[in-house]
């Protein structure tokens, strides 16, 4: 047994032979505080959400150069992107051809580095797609023998070791919102994961129905973001970790507790918060102001102001000496018209206002890091038209003050 100890420690310490302590790069986080090369930092960057996705389905498609070209011009400073496939076919490729893949993502980063811009990685965007893709149930999550988990930590390795000296990496990401999906009631569960449909070739990993053991559960989630921050930790110590959580549901402390949906008080919400983004982690959100759980008042106070669960959430973070990361925010559905069509003068001013709203907020709660949802979203759905962000279309204007703040940071 002491042999196998100390064969463990060895490889762990070969592992790391090549990782700088004094000078590490990347996000670092003291007593709450996010640093970069020494100093805190405060910006704001942007989701880009299939930036590399797109390279993942079409070899030719380098799109992100010119992303990233734009997004310096803007003096954005990082951008969060998934970084495997939604679709558990669409992993074919990094089974098929792994060299290949791994060949397309050293470009996207290769490319970040010329270009000055930070990379945060989202791991497992798609709950659904690692375990569909080793013909698990979704509670494999939860399970230290199951094939998901062992992917998990190869892909996690792979990963991290092949880029962890990168400058472009600013931190992990474990995955996007899997805490919307867990303690769900049977009827709340139609969002287990898509099923196998002959004629949507994107389905055909996906298993024929859904069973119970699809019903993800806190502890499978917990279960999965311990195996992915030991596995990050045990190459790269030091650069800061997000769960890619959103926010808390209205009733996730009685679902949690009691299986049932119930109103949360401030302190549930908060103890949520608390349990699901666990150490070493940084507190992670996504919050927009079209969600129906903001209406909740006796979390945010009498207002129901959504704006108000930042700051509760960022001052709990900061009493508590946690990092806090507003990974994702923007204006709702309801707020912005199609960019195909008209201006809709109503709503492009509820936009304005929004975005205004998110920027002091920001600013005032003195938020290190938050990212508005999405640049350049080129993925085929109705959001694409609704959120995306360019400098070439008419919502430029949210880049313009994008940059406005970072500069004025800056100074």
């Amino acid at each position: 047994m002491k042999f196998y100890v100390y064969l463990i420690t060895l490889i762990l310490s070969l592992s790391l032979m090549d990782y700088s302590f004094s000078n590490p790069v990347g996000l670092t986080v003291q007593e709450g505080v996010i640093y970069r090369e020494g100093k805190p930092i405060q910006t704001i960057g942007v989701n880009y959400f299939d930036g590399f996705h797109r390279a993942i389905k079409d070899p030719n498609d380098k799109s992100y150069e010119k992303g990233f070209a734009e997004l310096n011009h803007y003096q954005i400073k990082f951008v969060r992107f998934a970084i495997t496939p939604w679709w558990a076919y669409e992993f074919k490729l990094y089974f098929d051809d792994p060299a290949e893949f791994y060949r397309r993502l050293d470009l996207f980063v290769k490319s970040a580095e010329e270009n000055n811009i930070g990379l945060i990685p989202s791991f497992f965007w798609k709950y659904a797609a690692a375990p569909d893709m080793m013909r698990e149930p979704n509670q494999a999550w939860g399970d230290p023998d199951s094939k998901t988990t062992a992917f998990v930590k190869k892909i996690t390795t792979e990963i991290v070791m092949r880029y962890r000296n990168s400058p472009a990496i600013w931190a992990w990401e474990f995955a996007n919102e899997m805490d919307l999906q867990v303690d769900l009631p049977k009827a709340n569960r139609s969002s287990m994961g898509e099923i196998f449909n002959p004629k949507n070739k994107l389905s055909w990993w996906c298993p024929p129905i859904r069973t119970e053991k699809d019903a993800l559960r806190t502890a499978d989630i917990l279960h999965g973001m311990k195996v992915f921050s030991e596995t990050v930790r045990s190459l790269d110590p030091l650069r800061m970790l997000s769960t890619g959580n959103a926010v808390p549901r209205a009733g996730s402390w009685h679902l949690y507790h009691h299986g049932k949906w119930g109103k949360n008080t401030r302190e549930n919400f908060l103890e949520m918060l608390r349990i699901q983004n666990p150490e070493p982690y940084a507190i992670s959100q996504h919050v927009y102001p079209d969600l129906p759980e903001i209406e909740a008042k006796e979390i945010v106070g009498e207002s129901g102001d959504p704006y108000n669960r930042i700051t509760l959430s960022a001052k709990w973070a900061k009493e508590n000496k946690r990092a806090y990361f507003l990974g994702e925010w923007g204006w709702g559905r309801h707020f912005a018209d199609k960019l195909e069509g008209p201006v809709n003068d109503e709503k492009e001013k509820r936009m304005r206002e929004c975005v205004d709203r998110y920027i002091t907020t920001i600013k005032n709660n003195n938020i290190q890091l938050a990212a508005i949802w999405v640049y350049d979203f080129n993925y085929n759905t109705p959001d694409s038209q609704i959120y995306t962000i360019r400098g070439d279309n008419r919502r430029a204007w949210v880049l313009d003050k994008i940059k406005e703040f970072n500069i004025s940071i800056a100074k």
